[in-house]
C-alpha cells in the first residue's frame, strides 16, 4: 500500500500481505518524491507502474494551481523507479 500523511511523514510504503485485512507489521518506509495522492497498478505483463498527481514539467507552472498526473515504473523489490513520464499536464 502507498499512500500521503501531508502533515506527517509524506508520502510512504506499508508492506504487502497476502490478505489487505492483515495483519500488517506497521514498518513504514518513506517514498520521496515531490507530490501526492499515490497509487500502484500492476500490470498482465509485469509492469509496475507508480502514479501521482505531481509538479508541472520543470517546476515551471503556466498558472496557479498547475498540477500533472506523473506515471514512472517501478520495481517492487527495490523500489528503483524508472521511465518516468506525464499523461495529464494541468488540472
Amino acid at each position: 500500500m502507498i499512500t500521503t500523511n501531508v502533515r506527517g511523514i509524506g508520502n510512504f510504503l506499508r508492506d504487502r500481505r497476502p490478505n489487505p485485512a492483515g495483519p500488517w507489521s506497521g514498518d513504514d518506509r518513506r517514498w520521496k518524491f515531490d507530490g501526492i495522492d499515490p497509487s500502484f497498478f500492476f500490470d498482465d505483463d509485469g509492469r509496475r507502474v507508480h502514479r501521482y498527481n505531481g509538479t508541472p514539467p520543470d517546476n515551471k507552472p503556466q498558472y496557479d494551481g498547475h498540477r500533472a498526473i506523473w506515471l514512472w515504473e517501478f520495481d517492487p523489490q527495490t523500489h528503483v523507479v524508472t521511465n518516468g513520464r506525464i499523461i495529464v499536464n494541468g488540472g
